[in-house]
């Protein structure tokens, strides 16, 4: 159950450096987009290092940005100009660069992503509120009554948040007393926790993905005393991860919130490829009938392993914290409040990273 405490730092970090979503934007907006895909390249100087492929011309194309269609011994071989440039995974005036020159701000209604509502920031961590998941559903063990769970700490102090989209709300607490509501796991005593697996489905509405760029993508809000979850995410909407474990980052003492920020890298994406879902799921602890989860890496976080799976065998205990505990029976019912993206949140064709 919830009570404040000052949750560990990642064991596996030095310190804990929030990337704010607005220091990812100023990015975006000072940097020309590259390609779709991966690698990405910087518009502003990609014809000055390397020839377009398909040139016909022999010299390289030092100009900084094509501003027209390129028709002369410049153009792509194969190409046809079919007017500017727009945002939508095409070289449109056959210049040998994909949607550059375009962001979220400049260009929202090619681009085609939730919009940026402003930043909030809650242990440590900034993100834009455009970002928070706008779905969720049970998608194992569910549904589990949450009668208990209204968020007081955040039914004030954040009128510009919807609190319609706390996790527990998404998924069918009743809202209307204006209250964010979490989501929780079962706890061992009433609800078969520790025997039965629960898990979660969020994610950014139809067609809304979150890509891998550079540092952390996205986080989790748990309330009070940190409670564990196992994170998988949808890649390139066909298949997912395996689960993954990671301490608490940081505590939020105004809100009675733990924050756990995630680089979709450790999930094994490459920069600049996306997710469209992700999914939450409980941990067992040794007291479990079918035995204990363990993870793969040293100090209690890592790729999560199940009973059988391979790898079990020399696979570490799952602690609270780099030298901590188990989690004891009392700290499995986690209590899930916000998910987030760190970065904007839009279709997987648009040109934003």
């Amino acid at each position: 159950m919830p009570s404040t405490r000052v949750a560990a730092a990642r064991g596996s970090r030095s310190a804990f450096v929030a990337l704010p979503f607005l220091s990812v934007l100023s990015v975006l907006l000072v940097a020309a987009c590259g390609r779709v895909g991966f690698p990405y390249e910087d518009a502003a100087v990609q014809d000055s290092t390397v020839s377009d492929a398909g040139d016909t011309g022999t010299a390289l194309d030092t100009s900084p940005q094509d501003t027209g269609l390129d028709t002369g011994t410049d153009a792509d071989a194969g190409c046809t100009p079919t007017g500017p440039e727009v945002c939508n995974g095409v070289d449109d005036d056959c210049d040998g660069m994909i949607d550059e020159a375009f962001t979220l701000t400049s260009d929202p209604a090619t681009c085609g992503g939730l919009g940026l509502e402003g930043t909030t920031t809650i242990g440590a961590v900034t993100w834009d509120r455009g970002a928070v998941i706008r779905r969720a559903k049970d998608i194992l063990g569910g549904p589990v009554r949450m009668s208990c769970c209204a968020a007081l700490s955040f039914g004030t102090g954040e009128p510009d948040m919807d609190l319609s989209l706390s996790v527990g709300t998404l998924l069918g607490v009743d809202g209307s007393d204006g209250l964010g509501h979490w989501g929780h796991f079962p706890d061992v005593a009433t609800q078969g926790g520790n025997m039965d697996r629960r898990s979660f489905e969020v994610d950014w509405g139809p067609g809304m993905t979150l890509r891998n760029g550079p540092g952390d993508d996205f986080a989790v809000y748990e309330m009070g005393n940190y409670e564990p979850s196992a994170i998988r995410v949808n890649v390139g909407g066909t298949s997912w991860s395996p689960p993954r474990y990671e301490f608490a980052d940081g505590f939020a003492v105004d809100h009675d919130a733990n924050v756990t920020v995630y680089d979709l890298s450790d999930f094994g994406l490459r920069e600049g490829e996306w997710v469209n879902a992700i999914q939450l799921e409980n941990i067992f602890n040794s007291g479990a009938a079918s035995g204990a989860d363990r993870v793969d890496g040293m100090e209690g976080e890592g790729t999560v392993l199940h009973a059988g799976d391979p790898g079990y065998d020399t696979g570490r205990p799952l602690l609270d914290a780099a030298g901590g505990v188990e989690f004891d029976d009392t700290r499995l019912d986690t209590d899930l409040v916000w998910v987030v993206g760190l970065r904007p949140i839009t279709p997987p064709g648009c040109c934003v990273l």
